[in-house]
Formats: C-alpha cells, structure tokens, sequence
C-alpha cells in the first residue's frame, strides 16, 4: 500500500498516560519535543489520575472514569482514534510515556511508507517453571524433597513474529539477526506510526485477556494491512513494575 500519496504527512502524536510514568517524565516529554522539531505535528496528551505536570507545552485531555486499567486503556485509545479522524491527519504515532524512542523516529518511519512501523523495545516477563526433584541428586540427599520452582524474570521484543505458516513472540535472539523493516503480525503501542488507512477501518477492542495492542495489529494483518517493525529504531523501554503481575494490574480493579 502507497500510504497518502496526495497529501504531504500531517502527524498526531498521541500519548496514552497516567502519574505512574512520571519518573521519566522530564526526558520523555525532551524527547517528543525533539521528534516533532521540524515536521508538521500536533501533540494530544491523554492522561488519568489527577493533576498532572510537565505537558504544559502540549493539549492535555483529562480521562474521568474508573474501570479496569485495560478499559481505561482502551477508551482513551478510542477518544484519540475519533480525535485522530476528526483532523486532517495522515498519521498517529502512538507513544507510551515509558519509551524514550530515537529522536528521528517520526521522520525515519514516514520515509517508509507503510501503514504500520514500530520501534524495537523490550518488556519485562516473569516465567514460571515447577520440578520434582530427582532422586539421589543432591538435592535430594540434602532434604529436598518436594517439588520446587523458579521464577526467573526475562526480557523480550514487544513482537509477535511471523515464520512461515506460524507465529509466535519474538524472543531477544530474533531480533538482533534481523535488519531494517521485518514483517511482523503485532507489536505494542508503545512506539509505533500508524496510517489514517488502517484507523479508518480498526477501533481499539480487547479480547478476554488480550491487549489491544494485540487485537489492533492483527486485526490490521486481517485486513491485508502490512506491519512491520523497524529492528534498526531502538526505543528505550524505561520499565519500572513494582507488582509484576500484568495481569492484576491490567483486568481487574484494586
């Protein structure tokens, strides 16, 4: 797809955010500053919690409502999708306030010409794994008798790659052989340029417990629209979780 050939690239920044990034605050709000010197863009904040400060160069609309984080979430994705489509924008980029992308980002992926780009970034996981423990190791001899568990805490690629016939989430070590623009079936929201094209056609959604990261990128690939990510735009995943548990903190009210 040609993406607004007609139409010289007007961008909506579009921030989704809440007091819980405010510990990166000042370098996140330096860097979109940064993105936007020298391009046609207007910044839109979208923010739940309260009083707020450091966005006062930016238009800020205040989200009232108390719900689960994702439905929240998700309708202020939706208030910036009809803010979107009631200017004369050709593009959003959407941007999570703990990613620091590549101040070039912006410009680097409008050279692309797609409908969907993202930036490269990491999120933390949490996996879990039990075992028995054999007998006659020495664990076992050292009175271990029960079965045990690990946790151990990971980083991955926000991507869900395609291979073929299959797919699956990209581990770190799909990621660094890779080069350039690199066919993906979904990655976050976090730093990603989105065409007027596919939000004509896509609301944000969620389903059961997917996010609507997932759902809007592959309800994008079920439209034939291409996704990509850009393994050669490094964002800065400024991670900070103090409960670790995506879930809890996501799909159910405290």
């Amino acid at each position: 797809r040609f993406i607004q050939k007609h139409l010289k690239p007007k961008v909506m920044v579009g921030v989704q955010t809440s007091p819980h990034h405010a510990y990166c605050r000042e370098a996140f709000v330096d860097r979109i500053k940064e993105m936007v010197n020298g391009i046609n863009a207007d910044v839109v904040i979208y923010y739940n919690g309260g009083k707020h400060w450091g966005f006062e160069d930016f238009k800020v609309k205040e989200y009232q409502g108390f719900k689960t984080g994702m439905e929240m979430l998700k309708e202020k994705q939706n208030i910036m999708r009809d803010d979107f489509l009631k200017g004369n924008y050709t593009h959003l980029f959407s941007l999570e306030s703990d990613n620091i992308p590549n101040k070039n980002t912006i410009k680097d992926f409008l050279k692309h010409k797609v409908d969907l780009v993202s930036s490269l970034y990491f999120v933390k996981t949490i996996e879990h794994f039990a075992f028995e423990v054999p007998k006659g190791s020495s664990w076992w001899k050292m009175g271990l008798r029960n079965k045990g568990a690990v946790v151990r805490q990971k980083l991955i690629p926000s991507v869900w790659g395609i291979f073929g016939t299959q797919s699956r989430q990209w581990d770190i070590d799909d990621a660094l052989p890779q080069r350039g623009l690199v066919r993906a079936l979904s990655c976050g929201l976090g730093s990603v340029l989105i065409s007027r094209n596919v939000l004509e056609k896509i609301k944000f959604r969620i389903n059961e417990k997917q996010f609507t990261d997932y759902t809007f990128w592959k309800d994008a690939f079920d439209l034939g629209f291409e996704g990509f990510v850009d393994t050669d735009n490094w964002a800065e995943h400024r991670h900070l979780e103090t409960d670790g548990d995506a879930l809890t903190k996501w799909f159910e009210i405290a």
